[in-house]
């Protein structure tokens, strides 16, 4: 009975998932037409577009849109191979799995543009045991990286930069190995258009480099490092007055009491040498008061915008900790910070950084432009439409 049930669902299934599939390619009964970036149509269906992605429920509202007047939806992300995937997943819950890296990260770039969260997450594992299998030597891997870091954020797409991000740090020297005429690898080309993921590789290497060296037994084979015989550790990490802050807290715990426009350079010193370190809970301690101490500045350009120099150069893109904090009060503060006193007066401090630090001009960018938004939704306006995607 079981084993005939079983046949049975298996044969609707597959005769449920032909059928949607004949719909798609025919666009028999189709209601709306999907027109992607290179020109190709597709005679596509409202309601099972809809029903999945909020994305084309917005897009389908006569109301607000001329799209959904119009029966017409121009798509800016994704060329017609994406979308054409994409359609497929969403008419019949079929994955078509390839072994191209670069598939994998514009199917999720595309997913998660349309609010399509079943085929984000797909597109993620499969990114992910893509590489796993040693997909990483393809030719396509490097333009899979650029894609992530151009079109995700750490915000919304965290997971799939750290799949990328811990894949190229674990076979760096092969990825970036010159070529046989001594011309730099398609990675290393990359790398110098985005400055981002550049100073993550750098910093990681130096921080393992750092690790390793300190860590490395004498050729005799015993574990003894020279360190430990000659009872002297050279520190690379922290200032000599940050190195006896944290000696006393691992001795009695102890942490600075000051006011918080004089705390909160220590606060971040000690983070990272505690993150350096290893000295989790010093970590912890350091985090809170540096919460405690950015929201209640006196002096906010003269404090947070050094600390705030500091933290995007000497903690890891991926680490948003100390980032978010101080990102918040320069955000709300901005106006201040980066409008210069008079006509005369140059760029102000924080404008000098984020040209240096384009990772920080661009967390700052997004910062005003969602509380733009937020201003905007606020707003009361007469006959309001909701114009966003």
């Amino acid at each position: 009975m079981v084993s005939n049930l079983s046949k049975a669902f298996t044969s609707s299934k597959k005769h449920h998932e032909a059928a949607m599939a004949r719909l798609l390619e025919t666009g028999e009964h189709s209601d709306l037409v999907l027109r992607c970036s290179d020109g190709k149509e597709f005679r596509v269906h409202k309601g099972i577009l809809c029903a999945q992605s909020q994305f084309f429920r917005k897009a389908c509202n006569p109301e607000h849109f001329k799209e959904g007047r119009e029966n017409l939806v121009e798509l800016t992300i994704g060329d017609s191979s994406i979308i054409s995937l994409l359609l497929s997943f969403l008419y019949t819950t079929n994955f078509e799995a390839t072994i191209c890296p670069l598939i994998d990260v514009n199917l999720y770039v595309a997913a998660d543009f349309y609010d399509i969260e079943p085929l984000r997450l797909m597109a993620a594992a499969c990114f992910e045991s893509h590489l796993e299998d040693g997909h990483w030597t393809s030719d396509f891997f490097p333009k899979a990286v650029e894609t992530i870091y151009n079109e995700t954020s750490t915000e919304t797409s965290p997971n799939l930069r750290n799949t990328a991000f811990t894949c190229i740090v674990e076979h760096a020297s092969e990825l970036m190995k010159p070529g046989t005429n001594g011309t730099p690898s398609a990675l290393a080309i990359m790398m110098d258009t985005i400055p981002e993921l550049s100073k993550d590789i750098a910093m990681h290497l130096l921080f393992e480099a750092e690790r390793l060296k300190s860590a490395t037994p004498p050729k005799n084979g015993t574990r003894e490092i020279e360190e430990g015989k000659d009872s002297v550790v050279d520190l690379t990490i922290g200032s000599s007055f940050t190195i006896a802050l944290l000696l006393d807290f691992l001795y009695d715990m102890s942490y600075p009491d000051l006011n918080p426009d004089d705390s909160l350079m220590h606060d971040v010193n000690l983070y990272i040498a505690a993150d350096f370190y290893d000295v989790p809970i010093l970590k912890r301690v350091a985090t809170s008061h540096f919460k405690n101490n950015v929201n209640k500045l006196t002096n906010v350009e003269r404090c947070l915008v050094p600390v705030t120099e500091i933290v995007y150069n000497e903690t890891a893109t991926t680490d948003r900790t100390l980032r978010e904090l101080a990102l918040a009060v320069v955000v709300a503060n901005a106006s201040d910070l980066l409008k210069p006193q008079d006509q005369n007066a140059g760029p102000t401090h924080l404008a000098e950084i984020m040209k240096a630090i384009p990772e920080l001009g661009v967390d700052v960018a997004r910062g005003l432009a969602l509380e733009v938004e937020k201003l905007k939704s606020a707003a009361p306006t007469k006959d309001r439409v909701d114009d966003g995607w």
